[in-house]
């Protein structure tokens, strides 16, 4: 998948945003406590295509 700034200008800006927003630190990491189900719901999308997102972003770590 090639990495541009169309990637980012979609549901997976707003699924990430979210998951920034809702982020907390414990000692040097950061950790997002809600569930994929949460997460789908706050971001009016489905379970599956949440996880689809996060895993897309995962890769591109």
């Amino acid at each position: 998948m090639e990495f541009t700034l169309e990637f980012f200008a979609n549901e997976r800006y707003e699924l990430l945003k979210l998951l920034c927003e809702h982020q907390v630190k414990v000692k040097d990491s950061f950790y997002v406590t809600l569930s994929q189900q949460e997460i789908a719901d706050m971001a009016h999308i489905s379970k599956s295509k949440a996880n689809k997102i996060i895993n897309e972003l995962i890769e591109q770590e």
